[in-house]
């Protein structure tokens, strides 16, 4: 069973994380913080995700361009939500190609 195998803690937990999550904690800036990534990143936003809306992804993907840094932005459409990357690994796989 699900609950016997995981801690509603851990859940607590993660939850926080994510509501406090800032990348730019500790620089003063995007520059700063992203300025020293040298591979190239691909961000994928999921069309029903309700925890990272993909234009919130589409936003960070354009903060860390701007930057310098190679990023490119694609979307997943999916009604799986947060659990497409999970579900429909075929599809994510195939924008990342």
């Amino acid at each position: 069973m699900f609950i016997e195998r995981f801690d509603a803690n851990s859940y607590l937990a993660i939850m926080r994380t994510m509501d406090t999550w800032d990348p730019l904690h500790g620089y003063s800036s995007a520059e700063e913080a992203f300025g020293r990534i040298r591979a190239k990143l691909t961000f994928v936003g999921i069309s029903s995700d309700w925890l990272f809306p993909p234009q919130v992804v589409r936003e960070f993907a354009h903060m860390i361009r701007a930057t310098g840094v190679q990023a490119d932005y694609r979307e997943m459409t999916s009604a799986h939500g947060h659990d497409a990357f999970l579900a429909e690994q075929t599809e994510l796989v195939r924008l990342l190609q």
